[in-house]
């Protein structure tokens, strides 16, 4: 069975994960080897040529105000070497023609080296290992080693720790470039951080997107009139996990962050919702307490990857879990509906991360002039991918919607009771939400003290029935 692997630092040390092994027909090839990319680097090809022939380039070449991805800026000193870029990504994350693509258009001029990882917790581990080394080498007053790898895949909910740990630096020019002006606010603010790891909106860049997906639930319908009371019965919206006909029913990620937003969910509140919020709406620790245990109870196995077994076993009749997961389930079981709750999900991102001791662009050990055009590369226009098949391309990630209007403090349910019309939960053939949908869902940003604290009263009582 096949896993993403973690999405949460807080599980890496659940024992129930496992490696996770990519099958190449997930990820569609999207392009044609030659696209627009080859004229799209031109701008970085020539620099490369002129760097190659040991000749200096003081200025952009005319190419780079082409419609493809912007060159990036020519070195301060002629080299006499041959350019290399290296990636490390989460296996299956990065479309096969994105790479042959690249290297295509790099051909005769450099390297394009992709190493693959099963999880991000193996590249998280390396980055510590990088990290641990050159810290020791420092305290011998020896020079550290810079990495060989210019970029690295990490997870949105991964960045706050590796940032105040120092696993990666800034990307250096990062909002002079095409790709910054492609992202939308909704993205800016989740990669713009201060050092200890917060979101800041006039901090630096310490990633950019290539893909996302959101937490997903799968029900079977052939056992309708069991946990709904009527064969047409349908999932459309969290709190229907709550349905008596649930209890022990249902199988759930093993991520308490994601526990706690559901249960926020089904009381109307975000997913994200702070001890502030519930204390402004009246909603005190012992309500969400209670909410908790309540969803607990319908839940028979917590797990990254024996949830999906539960599921193929008919051992649950709903699973709860990242779309990376279960839309391969979804594509094997005919009787199985996959949806999007109408109320919003929790949204997770994969993005490129430079690792604090990058500085192996090249034999020479400055950075890869490269990495600005690979880092463009996923937020091209002829890269889209509107599927939550493989991640959808954070280019299609709508706006936050500001109409969502707020009853009290309970939002009112899309599709039940308000006059937002009855939307149809189910992701059907295009395998992605609605705008509508997406517009209401949210990234889990870093919590605050009072909330963590208020994550772990809650998690400990719960825990205690």
């Amino acid at each position: 069975m096949q896993s993403s692997g973690l999405r949460h630092p807080a599980c890496i040390n659940s024992s129930k994960s496992d490696p996770y092994t990519a099958n190449d027909k997930e990820i569609p090839d999207l392009t044609s080897r030659r696209d627009a990319l080859s004229t799209a680097l031109t701008g970085s090809l020539t620099m490369a040529a002129a760097t190659l022939a040991g000749a200096s380039f003081p200025t952009l070449p005319a190419a780079a105000s082409s419609p493809g991805i912007s060159a990036p800026p020519p070195p301060t000193e002629a080299r006499e070497v041959k350019m290399v870029m290296r990636i490390t990504a989460l296996r299956g994350s990065v479309p096969a023609s994105w790479v042959q693509d690249f290297s295509t258009a790099l051909e005769g001029y450099g390297i394009v080296a992709l190493t693959q990882k099963p999880q991000i917790a193996d590249i998280w581990q390396d980055l510590k290992g990088e990290t641990a080394q050159n810290t020791k080498k420092k305290k011998n007053k020896k020079v550290p080693k810079p990495t060989t790898v210019d970029a690295v895949t990490l997870g949105d909910a991964w960045l706050a720790a590796a940032i105040s740990q120092e696993l990666i630096q800034p990307i250096q020019g990062a909002k002079e470039h095409r790709y910054w002006s492609s992202l939308s606010p909704r993205w800016r603010q989740l990669v713009c951080r201060a050092p200890s790891g917060v979101c800041d909106p006039s901090g630096e860049v310490y990633a950019i997107p290539y893909r996302f997906g959101c937490t997903t639930l799968l029900y079977r319908k052939d056992t309708a009139a069991r946990w709904g009371g009527t064969p047409s019965a349908k999932i459309s919206d969290w709190d229907d996990l709550l349905l008596p006909g649930l209890k022990g029913r249902v199988a759930f990620i093993d991520s308490p962050r994601e526990l706690v937003g559901v249960a926020l969910k089904t009381l109307g509140l975000p997913y994200r919702a702070t001890a502030a919020d519930l204390a402004s709406c009246g909603v005190t620790t012992a309500d969400l307490i209670e909410r908790v245990r309540k969803l607990v109870g319908q839940i028979k196995v917590f797990s990254n990857v024996d949830h999906v077994r539960a599921m193929s076993a008919g051992e649950v009749d709903v699973v709860v879990g990242w779309s990376d997961d279960l839309v391969p389930l979804a594509d094997r079981a005919a009787t199985a509906e996959l949806i999007v709750p109408l109320s919003g999900t929790a949204l997770w991102a994969d993005v490129w991360c430079v690792p604090s001791s990058a500085a192996g662009g090249a034999e020479d050990g400055t950075p890869s002039p490269l990495l600005p055009a690979w880092l463009e590369l996923g937020l091209q226009p002829s890269k889209v991918r509107k599927s939550l098949r493989g991640g959808a391309s954070p280019l299609v990630l709508p706006a936050v919607d500001k109409h969502f209007e707020m009853k009290g403090c309970f939002p009112v349910r899309a599709g039940k009771t308000s006059s937002a019309g009855n939307f149809d939960a189910a992701l059907g053939d295009s395998l992605m939400p609605s705008d509508a949908v997406l517009s209401k869902s949210e990234f889990l940003m870093p919590l605050d003290a009072e909330t963590a604290a208020m994550y772990r009263e809650v998690l400990q009582a719960a825990a205690a029935t």
